[in-house]
């Protein structure tokens, strides 16, 4: 029984320290910048990659800047 105790007694301790804590200070990732034309971007990527195939129809787009 007084192992019990010992151990019941070492969890309640080691639940306390844990929660006593300082929570690390982490800092937010910057978020990443996108580019204004970064939709116009992907669909000239994506008529590139789909334009093999007969199916689709042709995109026609302005050049990029």
């Amino acid at each position: 029984m007084a192992k019990f105790f010992f151990f019941a007694l070492i969890a309640l301790l080691s639940v306390h320290l844990a929660l006593s804590a300082d929570p690390p200070q982490i800092s937010p990732s910057p978020t990443p910048k996108l580019v204004a034309d970064s939709t116009l971007l992907l669909m000239r990527l994506t008529a590139r990659s789909h334009s093999r195939r007969r199916c689709l129809p042709q995109m026609r787009l302005p050049p990029l800047p």
